[in-house]
């Protein structure tokens, strides 16, 4: 897939800053590059699963203990995280399928 320079979104900076994020703090991890295809997928599904949980959080009813503000507040950011792991899984997938050229990017960080 040819990429050509684009004018990049806000809100898309914004969400790779995110996945980037969420890769550094797995960065003592050997990596995606290793990993086969169905491995990968496996765990995109997993955090499918994850974010699904985390989306029933926003829509839960507060704690009697917490402000709804900071737990809506919480549960928005628990559910923002999963997005960007499961768009890293996804960005991981075409990665390893050599959709993305060659980056240069030894694929450290894998969930």
């Amino acid at each position: 897939m040819k990429v050509v320079d684009v004018d990049i979104r806000p809100a898309v900076a914004q969400f790779a800053t995110l996945m980037e994020a969420k890769l550094r703090q797995r960065d003592d991890r050997p990596g995606w590059k290793g990993q086969s295809v169905d491995w990968l997928l496996g765990r995109l599904c997993d955090e499918v699963d994850e974010l699904r949980m985390a989306l029933l959080l926003v829509d839960r009813p507060e704690p009697e203990q917490s402000p709804r503000e900071t737990f809506e507040r919480l549960a928005l950011a628990s559910a923002a995280d999963e997005c960007a792991d499961v768009a890293n899984f996804a960005m991981m997938i075409a990665d390893v399928l050599g959709e993305l050229g060659d980056t240069g990017d030894r694929g450290r960080g894998d969930g």
